[in-house]
């Protein structure tokens, strides 16, 4: 699979729509708009939508993009339950 994020069906991954939270409060606590995100990380505005609706999952490269504006670990940006964090 490519850098282009990939398309989901309806029922989409609990997953991805945690992470589209996560990215949401992580934008909102900086302040930002989706256009600014936008324009801080070449990311397209509808795309970042998209993430954050849980509509898409997310490259490693776009996750990247945002951690690193964020200067916050990749990990961070990736909901997990309380027992997989005490044992990973």
């Amino acid at each position: 699979m490519g850098k282009r994020a990939k398309k989901l069906d309806k029922s989409a991954d609990p997953a991805v729509v945690a992470f589209g939270k996560v990215l949401r409060a992580a934008r909102n606590a900086h302040r930002h708009s989706q256009t600014q995100l936008a324009e801080f990380t070449g990311i397209d505005q509808s795309r970042i939508s998209k993430y954050e609706r849980g509509e898409v999952a997310m490259g490693i490269d776009e996750a990247l993009k945002i951690a690193d504006l964020y200067q916050i670990d990749l990990g961070l940006l990736t909901p997990r339950s309380k027992r997989e964090r005490k044992s990973g």
